[in-house]
């Protein structure tokens, strides 16, 4: 369905640093999904991210297959990795902890704010 493949050309966009992808892709989930979801979904793409850039580079793979992560997903951490580096992964998982913390509580940013943290990321400044 449309939904699921903007989705997942969403999820990936962002990993393969794909703006072009990523745009189209907000444009429809905007329209089509709830915040939440979504905002859910890039996280758990991008923690495994996360967590390897929290350990010795040398025990990535380790770190990877102790949180049982998939083959596809970790290709998709490494590659995010490789594209924004660690900080602004770990910048970009607190922010969204922070946007998901504001939507569940009745102060919600709403796809303004994800979408801000998302052109945060994927900005090469």
């Amino acid at each position: 369905d449309e939904g699921g493949r903007s989705l997942l050309m969403f999820l990936d966009g962002v990993c393969e640093n794909k703006i072009s992808d990523v745009a189209r892709a907000l444009k429809y989930l905007r329209k089509e999904a709830s915040i939440l979801p979504v905002l859910t979904a890039i996280t758990n793409r991008l923690r495994p991210a996360l967590m390897i850039s929290s350990f010795n580079k040398n025990l990535s793979d380790d770190v990877l297959k102790t949180l049982g992560t998939k083959n596809y997903a970790a290709k998709k951490a490494q590659t995010s990795l490789k594209n924004f580096g660690s900080e602004r992964i770990k910048n970009f998982m607190a922010k969204a902890a922070r946007l998901s913390f504001l939507e569940k509580t009745g102060r919600a940013e709403s796809w303004q704010g994800f979408e801000l943290i998302i052109w945060e990321l994927m900005a090469k400044i």
